[in-house]
């Protein structure tokens, strides 16, 4: 990742300090902070899940709104909705 090579530490250094600070593995940490990105997206934009998903680097989208369901518990459709 950029943010290793900005800061001058191997990724292993990397993911052990995510993991310190959040409690979570590298990779369910970025996941967690796109998804909820994703929410603030769906309930403040018109913007389309397709048009986020591609916006947070998920070019599928079907496997985009699989990550959302499991870390936000409902559906992006359902999210929008639901406001």
């Amino acid at each position: 990742l950029q943010i290793a090579a900005k800061h001058h530490i191997s990724m292993s250094t990397l993911r052990r300090l995510v993991r310190q600070s959040s409690g979570y593995p590298l990779h369910d940490y970025i996941h967690r902070l796109k998804m909820s990105e994703a929410k603030h997206l769906l309930i403040n934009t018109p913007l389309r899940v397709k048009e986020i998903a591609g916006m947070l680097h998920y070019h599928d989208t079907f496997y985009f709104s699989r990550l959302f369901k499991k870390y936000m518990g409902i559906s992006p459709q359902k999210c929008r909705h639901n406001v």
